[in-house]
């Protein structure tokens, strides 16, 4: 099992995470990781939920920048 402070650290380096990078949307989604480690560090769960994945119509889209 893994220990509940496990959580909260990984919540903290990812808050850090959030402070400095400039993307709006990764840090967004940063802070919805972060918060997953809170609730897992107050309720004592390590089962690894499902991240949501890109959404609908954006799979496999690469954007060509020439």
């Amino acid at each position: 099992m893994i220990a509940k402070d496990y959580f909260k650290r990984q919540a903290m380096t990812l808050r850090k995470m959030v402070r400095v990078t400039r993307n709006r949307t990764i840090a967004d989604r940063l802070t919805l990781m972060a918060d997953e480690f809170d609730n897992r560090s107050e309720h004592g769960s390590d089962e690894l939920a499902p991240s949501p994945g890109p959404p609908p119509g954006t799979a496999g889209r690469e954007e060509n920048h020439d």
